[in-house]
């Protein structure tokens, strides 16, 4: 996971190749604008312990060239950090979109969910398309048959069918703190955003994935 630290901020990034999220938290203390990437078993760890600490508000974090700490309480977590550069993951993100959909979390992941079901047997896929009021998701198994859920949503402007991992829209879907999100996109081959309704701390990007017609 990638730390930047700027003047009054803090940049989290993580990566897999296929998704990015990037989460901008507000930090009291900044002594010295740096950079560094953590392994992601050493973050689970301070998570592990973060929801086993009561009444925890703040976390000291420190790192040397080598090194990272981790102050929660009375517990501290040292790791070492991966060395080498993150890649330049602002050149992916997409500063455009054709379309976009302003949809209620609840629903849209019901719709997922169930669409999953059927997916599994279809390498996980789900087929995603923006129409005049509503974004239609469609999943096929083979042995079961065709999928489709109609999910009412804010649409600005239709888009082509673009296939995505229906895992890898359900993990945000968890996550994401707004009733509404919003989904932008612009055709089957781009990167496609996910992001809260409100605020622009939180941006989620997922890649497209290319089927056979």
């Amino acid at each position: 996971i990638y730390f930047k630290f700027e003047k009054g901020f803090l940049n989290l990034v993580a990566t897999d190749s296929y998704r990015l999220a990037e989460k901008k938290i507000v930090v009291a203390e900044v002594e010295s604008e740096k950079e560094f990437i953590v392994p992601a078993r050493t973050m689970q760890e301070v998570l592990r312990i973060l929801s086993a600490v009561e009444n925890l508000e703040k976390i000291a974090i420190s790192a040397t060239e080598n090194q990272v700490s981790f102050t929660l309480g009375d517990t501290q977590i040292v790791s070492r950090l991966i060395e080498g550069a993150f890649p330049n993951y602002k050149q992916i993100i997409p500063t455009s979109f054709k379309s976009s959909a302003l949809i209620d979390i609840h629903e849209f992941s019901s719709a997922i969910k169930m669409a999953s079901l059927f997916a599994r047997q279809g390498g996980n896929n789900v087929k995603l398309r923006l129409t005049e009021l509503e974004i239609v998701i469609t999943s096929i198994a083979d042995q079961v048959g065709d999928n489709v859920s109609r999910v009412p949503a804010e649409i600005t402007n239709e888009s082509e069918e673009i296939t995505f991992n229906a895992k890898y829209i359900s993990d945000i879907l968890q996550v994401l703190p707004d009733k509404k999100l919003l989904i932008e996109v612009n055709d089957k081959f781009s990167a496609a955003v996910i992001r809260p309704e409100k605020g622009d701390d939180f941006i989620y990007i997922i890649m497209p994935l290319r089927v056979e017609e």
